[in-house]
């Protein structure tokens, strides 16, 4: 290993690369005392140019510096390295570098291990996996280390922020005091919820662990409440609870204002901890029926918060189908209102459908005609919407497979967020 290609990396090799040149030339001939006395001077044999390509001899390798760097005596490194000029922390710098070059056949070893799954590629072998992932990062600390450990001996421990006070990265936004106390608690709660959620083969849980975890959350809460205020806690749940992060999950495409996502929030988060579905154990049947009545009011109240055209945005942006489409419009190269305008079609045709199945002034023969009727406007409609090439990437998304149902006298009908429907036949 020479000196050169790790100076190099470091972009310090110029400040070396002087001094060793300065130290290390051959003195310069006399100058001669006047110019007949230069003409008496034998012509000096003139060295040619380097070629262009060739690397330049920064360091002589005969030089005692350049055998110094390129030793195994890190103390001397360090000594010859500021004596260069550089900076302690510039020689730190170099020397955590030798030390992990040093380590290579290691790390290579530990990056070239077998994985178990790669063994058993036809299945998914958790426990396996997990352990030999734990090894892996223990092998790689070690080696770690044993870089801290030496620059300690050669320039003196660091000095280690404490566990306790290094800022939580969920808590970034509260002032400091408060963020180191959102850490301790964070930090704790989240080592019970390591040591209580079983670690198994296939993410199977029992009753009483999702007890604990249950009791382990709860616990969490009321800690945080005690020490941040209401307008905290709420920050900190619009930015870390469970709903946020579904909801930023699923808002990339309606691209939400702040507003809008805190509506959102408060819709979602006051439905999901008064119908939460997790957990063992059958649910009555009234817990369904009023859970469907709560679901039904919070959108209704949703959509009047966001407005028609922000609401049909924020179903749209809950929806597969909806991704299906912006492809196939990115592709056809088609309006990018293409979605929006399929769901509007959609569920007005679901809408008119049920109208006719309900109407009792007319019989079986007149709803089937209505019906015909209904399912060849749709159709038309689709027709303008789409082209052949991309109805026959769409043919089974939701948002135009329900056409084909039309056709044959069945009616979809869709929630108003898209997310279930009901069927009827005539």
């Amino acid at each position: 290993m020479k000196a050169l290609p790790w100076i190099c990396a470091l972009s310090l090799l110029a400040n070396v690369a002087l001094v060793a040149y300065t130290v290390s030339r051959p003195p310069s001939p006399a100058a001669p005392a006047s110019a007949s006395a230069a003409r008496d001077q034998p012509a000096a044999a003139v060295k040619p140019a380097p070629a262009a390509d060739a690397p330049a001899a920064f360091v002589r390798a005969d030089t005692p510096l350049a055998k110094i760097l390129d030793g195994t005596d890190l103390t001397a490194v360090r000594t010859a390295l500021e004596a260069t000029g550089l900076t302690e922390d510039d020689a730190k710098a170099i020397i955590r570098t030798r030390i992990r070059e040093s380590q290579k056949a290691a790390r290579d070893a530990i990056a070239q291990r077998r994985s178990p799954r790669m063994d058993t590629w036809w299945y998914q072998d958790n426990e396996a996996d997990q352990k030999f992932e734990e090894q892996r990062r223990a092998d790689y600390k070690v080696l770690n280390d044993g870089i801290t450990q030496t620059l300690a001996a050669m320039f003196g421990a660091e000095p280690q922020q404490p566990e306790s006070q290094k800022p939580h990265e969920q808590a970034p936004f509260l002032p400091a005091a408060k963020r180191l106390a959102v850490s301790e608690i964070l930090r704790d709660y989240d080592a019970m919820q390591r040591e209580a959620r079983p670690r198994n083969y296939s993410g199977a849980s029992l009753p009483s662990d999702e007890e604990k975890i249950r009791f382990i959350n709860e616990e969490r809460r009321k800690d945080l409440a005690a020490v941040l205020t209401p307008e905290e806690l709420r920050a900190y749940d619009l930015r870390n609870s469970d709903t946020a992060r579904n909801l930023r999950w699923n808002l990339g495409t309606m691209k939400p204002s702040l507003a809008e996502f805190e509506a959102i929030y408060d819709a979602d988060d006051l439905f999901r901890r008064n119908f939460d579905t997790n957990g063992s154990g059958e649910k009555p049947p009234e817990f369904w029926k009023k859970r469907e009545e709560a679901q039904n009011a919070v959108t209704a109240r949703l959509r009047e918060q966001l407005g028609e055209e922000r609401f049909v945005d924020y179903a749209l942006s809950r929806s597969y189908s909806t991704g299906q489409v912006n492809l196939a419009v990115e592709r056809y190269g088609l309006p990018k209102t293409t979605a929006r305008t399929l769901w509007i079609l959609r569920q007005e045709a679901g809408k008119e459908g049920k109208a006719i199945y309900d109407d009792s002034k007319l019989n079986q023969e007149a709803k089937r005609a209505r019906l015909a009727e209904l399912a060849q406007s749709s159709r038309e409609k689709l027709n303008r919407i789409l082209d052949a090439n991309a109805q026959a990437e769409l043919k089974e998304n939701d948002l135009v497979k329900w056409v084909d149902g039309l056709e044959r006298k069945q009616i979809r009908i869709y929630s108003d967020l898209g997310n279930s429907s009901s069927g009827y036949g005539l």
